[in-house]
């Protein structure tokens, strides 16, 4: 993530955080996934930003997931926003709601057997920034 530390005029922090080992099968495309989420947390906001990354396993229903949590600290995203933000279409870019990139990396976390969404980083208060989650089936199921 060198790419995101010079971002010009910009004060930008990303804390990384592992608190297991978690591997998946997937490609080289799913560093695209991630680079999108945060190049998209840098290009809708302003001024400092703070960027934390979490890497964590869990478990649902026995099945093990590595989850990775990217959560920022700029002006979030409304509820209405949020419904629309991973559909592609001429309309939805053209409201501003959704676009290809999210849409992309949708598809790809799919393919890659995984789900994708976008909460609030405070509960209740969009205001307070959004994390993005991507949950992914761990290799050693």
């Amino acid at each position: 993530m060198p790419q995101y530390y010079n971002v010009a005029g910009r004060s930008i922090t990303i804390d990384f955080r592992a608190e297991c080992e978690c591997s998946v099968y997937a490609n080289d495309l799913l560093s695209d996934v991630f680079s999108n989420i945060i190049g998209n947390s840098i290009k809708h906001s302003s001024g400092p930003l703070t960027i934390g990354v979490l890497l964590k396993s869990e478990t649902i229903n026995g099945k093990r997931y590595c989850r990775v949590s990217i959560e920022d600290d700029g002006p979030g995203i409304p509820d209405e926003v949020k419904r629309q933000l991973f559909r592609h279409g001429r309309r939805a870019i053209k409201r501003g709601t959704g676009g290809l990139g999210l849409y992309l990396v949708m598809t790809l976390v799919e393919d890659f057997h995984g789900s994708v969404w976008v909460e609030d980083r405070v509960p209740g208060d969009y205001t307070k920034g959004c994390r993005f989650v991507v949950r992914l089936p761990a290799a050693n199921n």
